[in-house]
């Protein structure tokens, strides 16, 4: 009986991510999803070697993974990291030297017009905002009946971290910078005054691990989060602890490895502050991802 299942890998700024699922009839039910702490994110614009040495170490046990699976197709899709890493080239060829797999990079406007597909598995609404927050950017589309339209900002968890926050103490300054950056941001791309939509969704790391630490979700419970509402209160509350009480999670089964609760209040902040720029006081929560609106293209 021949197969019918299909593999995504994201390769991301700060995490690699594995879906395999099966088709049934019209639908792709997730057989397993897996994520990899790799982060690429560049270094003074180069992508470090110990880095790409451990990106091909896991993509070829990604390999293994799905010939376990009997995957009978695959894509690999590569983002932020390799998109603006001036060594992207060299570090593509590498990868695919050593492990066979040609990486197809992301445009920016491509990276968001997914994001809403995978939205819209679930959520069919005609007006709506979209948030896919990463580790080296945040892509956002404004869907409307008539139109849709995509922005890009170079600002994800991992490098708003590391180039803007490392000498910054205090929740209070933290988000100052972090709202005052992405306020800019959107001045300087010419999308400061656009209008209030229906509802505004958010998909990506931080935000899960921050739904998983508010309502205290283990990771294998993941789908239970999946169109949740939140308060942008509840979640600057959840980010100022985390920058001024680090401490009291320590032993937290719910929290998430080292390094994300480093970079975590900056991810968690980066949606917030577009929420207020964008006039929300309330977010929907996704749990889809770019891996499933790109399976879709299988059938």
């Amino acid at each position: 009986m021949q197969s019918n299942r299909f593999a995504v890998v994201d390769v991301g700024s700060n995490t690699t991510k594995l879906q395999i699922s099966e088709q049934v009839d019209t639908n792709f039910v997730v057989l397993l999803f897996k994520s990899y702490d790799l982060p690429l994110a560049p270094q003074t614009g180069i992508i470090q070697a110990v880095s790409v040495k451990h990106c091909i170490a896991a993509l070829l046990g990604i390999l293994e993974l799905m010939e376990a699976y009997h995957v009978v197709q695959y894509k690999v899709v590569g983002t932020e990291a390799l998109r603006t890493a001036t060594n992207a080239r060299s570090v593509l060829d590498e990868i695919a030297s050593a492990t066979g797999i040609h990486i197809a990079v992301l445009s920016q406007e491509e990276e968001a017009r997914l994001t809403l597909a995978a939205v819209q598995i679930d959520m069919r609404e005609s007006s709506l905002v979209c948030i896919n927050g990463g580790g080296g950017s945040t892509e956002i589309c404004w869907h409307r009946p008539i139109s849709d339209d995509y922005a890009v900002l170079g600002l994800g968890a991992r490098n708003m971290t590391d180039n803007y926050l490392l000498h910054v103490k205090g929740y209070s300054d933290t988000k100052q910078i972090i709202y005052l950056t992405i306020k800019k941001t959107l001045s300087e791309i010419g999308k400061s005054n656009m209008s209030q939509l229906g509802k505004m969704v958010c998909i990506g790391g931080s935000i899960w691990a921050a739904v998983m630490l508010l309502k205290r979700s283990a990771p294998h419970d993941f789908s239970t989060i999946n169109r949740q509402n939140l308060h942008v209160e509840e979640l600057e509350a959840l980010a100022k602890q985390l920058i001024d009480e680090p401490t009291s999670f320590q032993g937290n089964k719910f929290a998430p490895d080292s390094s994300r609760m480093r970079i975590l209040p900056a991810g968690i902040l980066i949606q917030t502050c577009l929420a207020r720029l964008l006039g929300f006081n309330e977010i929907t929560i996704s749990t889809r991802s770019i891996s499933d609106a790109l399976v879709q293209t299988f059938k």
